[in-house]
This record gives structure tokens, sequence and C-alpha cells, in this order.
């Protein structure tokens, strides 16, 4: 299928992932800028296809790379299957994202010589697929496929006995990354790497641009420079008050052209508290 239009470059966007923005979304708001992304399974389609009419570019969210068990539809109950789970997801400073888990995407590529991994992988690949069926259904026009990192993670945290800090493999995540953006591109959908950075030379190549969490004020936005040097969008968010916004945070944008926007940690403010990037 013909790839929809790719994520423009340099724009104004909007994060509004969260479950305040999703409520706006659906009573009929629409946000400044001219790149939106949203929640793929708690957003309309009509809104969806509202956000369109008005011009938007939508990206749409979704997890691919962890159960959610505050999810209601049936294909994330799905995913709640003990055997196809490992540890809990951390945010940072010894907390957890309630509710969540990292999938065992263990053998992702390798040939399914026992029946657990067959069966393990054939429901995840069944239910992101169904999401990709979802989201062009809706008419989104790109996906933002999250938690695509657990390579890089701690995947211990409550995990079944036995589960290393450390696994997921590399070469397993890049073989499921690959096999997600496959698929999106199958559906007609452009889609953004979804932090990674560490893979971001080596899966520049199939992705249509990238979107990233902190990158600057971790400062590691140096590993997107593939994206930029391949004239691919590059979407920044960063959880900070409006006072990041310096003269040497502008400079890194501009650099590697960044679009970057300023939010609340729950991605729930109505409006980005700043926004810049220019080249």
């Amino acid at each position: 299928m013909a790839l929809s239009v790719r994520p423009p470059v340099q724009a104004a966007w909007m994060y509004a992932i969260g479950a305040d923005n999703t409520k706006r979304l659906n009573a009929g708001a629409t946000p400044s800028g001219t790149v939106i992304s949203l929640d793929l399974l708690d957003v309309k389609a009509a809104s969806i296809a509202r956000l369109r009419k008005a011009g938007r570019y939508v990206i749409c969210y979704y997890s691919a790379g962890t159960s959610e068990s505050y999810r209601t539809d049936v294909d994330s109950s799905k995913l709640l299957t003990v055997s196809l789970n490992l540890g809990e997801v951390g945010r940072g400073g010894g907390e957890i994202w309630e509710g969540e888990k990292w999938l065992d995407i263990r053998g992702f590529g390798q040939s399914e010589f026992t029946q657990s991994r067959s069966a393990r992988i054939a429901t995840i690949k069944a239910v992101m697929t169904a999401r990709l069926k979802l989201a062009q259904s809706k008419g989104c026009q790109a996906v933002e496929p999250d938690n695509v990192d657990a390579w890089s993670n701690d995947v211990s945290q409550k995990a079944p006995a036995g589960t290393r800090e450390n696994a997921i493999s590399a070469a397993d995540q890049l073989v499921y990354n690959r096999w997600t953006v496959d698929t999106a591109h199958g559906f007609g959908l452009a889609a953004l790497l979804k932090n990674d950075l560490n893979q971001a030379s080596t899966l520049v190549s199939t992705y249509d641009g990238a979107l990233n969490e902190e990158c600057l004020s971790m400062g590691e936005c140096g590993l997107l420079k593939p994206f930029a040097d391949a004239g691919k969008a590059i979407y920044i968010v960063e959880y900070e008050p409006a006072s990041f916004v310096t003269a040497a945070h502008k400079k890194t944008a501009s650099k590697l052209h960044l679009n970057v926007i300023l939010t609340d940690l729950d991605v729930n403010l109505a409006e980005p508290l700043a926004r810049f990037g220019s080249w």
C-alpha cells in the first residue's frame, strides 16, 4: 500500500496523549500547531477526521512494547497473559508506570522452535497488527509505537522468577522494531522511532522520523543526527518548565533540526509551555 504523507520535517507540534487531552479532543478541541500526536485507542475516529479537516497531521500513539492493564479493549486484554509479560515499566526515581509491564519479545525473529514461544509471538503480532489496522481505519497518518527500547531498560522488576535485568537483547529489539515499521508501512502508515536512541543510526533507513522524550535534558540528542542528515522529521518533548528555553538549547535544536515542545510529565496540558526549533 502507498505510504501516507511523511511527517513534516519542520513544524509546530502538540503532544496530546494524556487522558485530559484525550477528553478535550473528543469534546471538540483543536490544539494549536500543525502536527499532533494523540492516543490511538481512546481518541475517536470522528475527532481525528475533524483534526485532519482542520489541517493537522495526525500521529497516533500506542504502546508496542508493553501490556497495559487499564485498557478496556479486547485486544489489550490478550496481552495480560502471564506468559507474555516480563517486569514492570519504570518511570525513574524508583517509580513505575502503574499497570504496565514489558512484553516478552525474546526470539521474535528466530525460528519458533517451541510451542510456547510460537503462541507468545503469534499473540503479540496479532494484537499489534490489529492496532495498526485500527490506526489506518481511524484515519491516522503516522504512528508512534512506544516502549520499543526494552533492551536498554531493566525488565526484571517484579518479573517472573529468573528474569534477568537485560533479558531483551539488542538483536531481539531490532527485529521487533523492524517488524513494527514494516507492518505499519503495509497499512500505508508512516512510523516514527520512539526513543531507542542507541539504535537510531541502524533504524533510520526504515523509519520515517523520530519522536524522543528528554534527549535535550539528558544530553543525548546528537544520537538523532542520522535522522537530521536523512532529512526526516524529529519531534522532541521535554518535561520541563518554560525556563528550559535557553540559547544553548535553541542552538542544539537548530543544529540538529529538532522540533521541541515543553509540557507536563502526564502530558495533560492543553497547550505546550513553549515551542522552539528553527533552521
